[in-house]
């Protein structure tokens, strides 16, 4: 959607997002757009702070940090 060739994008079961990250950029109609990519629950990695409730945690900084 962005253009951004560096943005990760998963295409299988496996996780692909392991932390919060944020795309910006400008429509072609002007607006600007930011998209939030986060990880997800239930995610296919186990440990290393991806339970659900760490992933809350990291969500919930980030929207207070906002």
């Amino acid at each position: 959607m962005s253009g951004d060739t560096s943005v990760k994008v998963g295409d299988s079961l496996e996780s692909e997002t392991s932390d919060i990250q944020v795309v910006r950029f400008v429509h072609p109609n002007g607006r600007n757009i930011v998209i939030v990519d986060t990880p997800g629950f239930g995610d296919s990695r186990v440990g290393d702070g991806f339970s659900d409730t760490d992933i809350l945690k990291k969500v919930a900084a980030f929207l207070l940090d906002q």
